[in-house]
This record gives structure tokens, sequence and C-alpha cells, in this order.
């Protein structure tokens, strides 16, 4: 697994955006405030690293965000509904997800689970705008005024 850090160590939490109990259509938009990092996702019943039965880690990227002026992390397991719809939205923009880009993620609809026994697997969709380049003339210098009255030469 990647070194990157490890948002479960951090004494500042992030919590998630979360779609549960929301309608099909619900729509967060969001700002972004730290690019995704990728992680091992964890056990919600151990809080141990997830792992596959052939033991590779279960990864997840992880978007940290503003929505309504709060922090939260969008947490996209490798493979999911979620992963696809942020991996697209990211590809339509062609730029990554970076600080100050802006977005939208959607609970589109629902699809049911092949084990009847299970909750029907909720479908997103997404869309991302990188952030807009800097003003190169934003906060310059101001230049005197040449005088029109003779010429350039």
């Amino acid at each position: 697994m990647p070194e990157d850090i490890d948002p479960f160590a951090d004494a500042e939490s992030t919590p998630s955006l979360s779609f549960a109990n929301a309608p099909v259509g619900t729509t967060y938009k969001f700002t972004v405030v730290e690019p995704a990092k990728l992680v091992q996702s964890r056990d919600y019943e151990t809080g141990e690293p997830a792992a596959w039965p052939d033991g590779n880690p279960k990864m997840s990227a992880v978007l940290v965000v503003e929505v309504d002026g709060e922090k939260r992390s969008i947490w996209a397991r490798k493979p999911s509904s979620m992963f696809s719809a942020l991996a697209k939205a990211q590809a339509d923009a062609g730029a990554r997800f970076e600080a100050g880009g802006t977005g939208t993620v959607t609970f589109a609809s629902e699809k049911p689970h092949e084990n009847k026994r299970f909750n029907a697997i909720k479908q997103y969709s997404a869309t991302y705008q990188p952030p807009k380049p800097a003003d190169p003339f934003a906060g310059g210098p101001v230049l005197a005024e040449d005088d029109d009255s003779k010429p350039p030469f």
C-alpha cells in the first residue's frame, strides 16, 4: 500500500458525506478542499484494515470537500458506483480533483442487489469543474499610463 496519510490516525476527523435515508435525486454541491488520496479501507465491524480473500488490501479514494460551509469527506470504495461516478467526472473534466475545484455528486438511482436479502445498490453520478486559473494580472503592480501626446518611439 502506498504510504499515504492514514485518515483514521488524524486527531481531527472529517465526517463522511452521507446519502443514508436520502431520496433518489439528492444532490450535494461541493468545493474540493484536498485532492483525493488512496487509502486502505477499514472493516466496519472490527476497524481493522480490510483485505480481499486473496490478501490484497481493499482500497478507497477519499476526497475532502466543503458542502454548505462544512468540511466533509467522500469515501469511494474501489470498485463502487461512487468511485465510477467520480472517476467519470474527473475524466469528463480532463483534470484531476484539486483544491478549489467544484462539483456535484447525485444519488441517481438504485438497482436491485443480486442477493434479495440485501438492500438495493445506490447508483451515483457526479460532475467536476477544475478551479479557474488565477488571473496573472490580478493584484499585480499598477503601471503608469503612457503619455499619449508623444509617439512611442
